[in-house]
């Protein structure tokens, strides 16, 4: 219960014994009566110091006179409503403003705000009456500042009604929709998938730059089956399309290793080295032990020629160590403490600011978030070939390609 405090007990004893109108007197003492919930409850003054609480049992006594006279309920000719519905009215364009800076997920902005109003056209109207009165008329001072920010609130508005709100029509049409506060993170990840060039690689890698595991994403595509069909579609045909070319780009992928590995330079122009090939090589995601059997017969028929090049660099970077492609545990990594030794053999810790550019290095660049990348980029940030400068230009470069904001979803499970 929101307790009355000395101060607004002198604020509106000075509007109440100021020279403003009866109706004006009445509309400021309905709201503050209706802020504080007085009419159903004396919790929120049982505190106060007596010589407070006689005053304000002065304006219980004007409220209740006003309130056996009507008038709460007189028809105000001026503005064609009672100050009851008035207030109410004030208060829904405020709960407006509130909605609409709030951080709430779209869908659930759009929901809210259709419960006030049902359209943007039954919005502006509301303003209309408004205006016909006179915006600055003292009557609307409790909602001066959602009517000065009016315009925002009804552009909006109609963004949802003309572009997302025809993506989630059965949450609409069903207040009791389970999804609400999945659709969004749900969306992002799968437009995720289909804006990704190399969806068609080692999928776990692909979900650990998303930070999400494959159930999870799993759930994320029931969700969008059920609300969006034409995104799941979009999906599926991602999908379709990535498992044709994926035999074709896995051995054009290992053919460029191959030659990468002989050269130092890979068909790109792009410098080789180990980032490059634990980023490029397929068959990752293996279930223990079979990376290089399931790597073996892959090239047996579509790369024999490169078959020797391509083992004898993993074997002998013991790639084939148990847990070398383990998803890296990043909220382990941000709550350790380490301490790395720079090229002038000087310690140096490692800072959550120092993780941050790290992971955004690996993430911009499509780099799998194992222990050994993470030891490789941590290193090469603390020995200067990395900036937070660079990795600032980086991210921008490649923000449409990066991470979602889906940690804290995860994290909150």
């Amino acid at each position: 219960m929101k307790k009355i405090t000395e101060k607004e007990l002198n604020r509106i004893t000075s509007t109440i014994c100021s020279n403003i109108t009866v109706e004006q007197k009445a509309m400021a003492l309905y709201a503050f009566f209706e802020e504080y919930n007085m009419v159903n409850s004396t919790k929120a003054y049982v505190e106060l110091d007596p010589i407070f609480t006689r005053r304000l049992n002065v304006l219980i006594e004007m409220y209740n006179s006003f309130n056996k006279s009507k008038m709460f309920d007189k028809k105000l000719k001026i503005y064609n409503t009672t100050i009851r519905t008035l207030y109410e009215r004030l208060m829904n364009l405020n709960a407006m403003w509130c909605i609409i800076n709030s951080d709430k997920p779209g869908i659930e902005k759009l929901r809210l705000m259709k419960k006030l109003y049902s359209s943007s056209t039954v919005l502006k109207k509301e303003f209309t009456r408004i205006q016909k009165v006179g915006i600055d008329d003292k009557m609307y001072s409790m909602a001066r500042v959602a009517l000065g920010d009016f315009d925002k609130i009804v552009e909006t508005y109609e963004a949802f009604e003309k572009g997302e709100k025809k993506e989630y029509p059965k949450i609409i049409a069903d207040p009791n929709e389970k999804y609400i506060q999945k659709y969004e993170l749900a969306r992002n990840a799968v437009s995720y998938y289909i804006e990704s060039p190399d969806s068609y690689t080692d999928p776990i890698y692909f979900l650990a730059r998303i930070n999400m595991t494959c159930p999870k994403f799993e759930s994320c595509l029931i969700t969008i089956r059920r609300l969006n069909p034409d995104l799941y579609n979009e999906y599926l045909a991602k999908k379709e399309h990535d498992d044709e070319i994926r035999d074709q780009k896995f051995s054009e992928a290992i053919a460029d290793l191959a030659q990468g590995i002989e050269s130092g330079v890979l068909s790109d122009g792009t410098e080789f080295n180990k980032l490059e090939f634990i980023k490029r090589i397929p068959f990752k995601n293996c279930k223990k032990g079979a990376f290089v059997n399931d790597l073996s017969d892959f090239m047996s028929v579509y790369n024999p020629d490169d078959e020797g090049t391509i083992l004898d660099y993993i074997y002998d970077n013991e790639m084939t160590t148990t847990g070398y492609f383990n998803r890296l545990d990043i909220r382990y990594i941000y709550n350790v403490k380490t301490t790395v030794l720079d090229k002038n053999k000087k310690p140096r810790a490692i800072t959550k600011e120092d993780n941050d550019i790290i992971f955004d290095y690996l993430y911009a660049n499509n780099i799998p978030c194992i222990y050994v990348t993470y030891k490789i980029v941590r290193q090469k940030l603390i020995d200067g070939e990395i900036t937070s400068e660079m990795a600032k230009e980086n991210k921008k470069k490649h923000r449409h390609l990066l991470r979602m904001t889906l940690e804290k979803e995860e994290l909150t499970e």
